[in-house]
């Protein structure tokens, strides 16, 4: 089986492409859910699966710290100011 070696910049713009597609079927997505769902649960949506997929990709490319997390609960306090708008 041929393994795929990449340079530093291909990987950068298949990043990009990556990055672009998930951007475009996001807002497909949420053209097809929208009569369906609250505005305000389907942005809460999007921010949980994009915190989600920023922290895998964190977690499998650089690594997380054990400091990452700081004050979890400051977080969680900021957190609860946050409120979604409806569009």
């Amino acid at each position: 089986m041929a393994v795929l070696r990449l340079t530093p910049s291909a990987q950068g713009h298949l990043a990009m492409l990556a990055f672009s597609a998930l951007v475009a079927g996001s807002f497909s997505l949420g053209a097809l859910a929208a009569p369906y769902v609250d505005p305000g649960a389907l942005s809460a949506l999007r921010f949980l699966l994009a915190g989600v997929l920023v922290g895998l990709a964190a977690a499998l490319t650089t690594g997380l710290p054990r400091s990452a997390p700081g004050r979890p609960g400051a977080m969680l306090r900021s957190a609860g100011f946050w409120r979604p708008t409806s569009c």
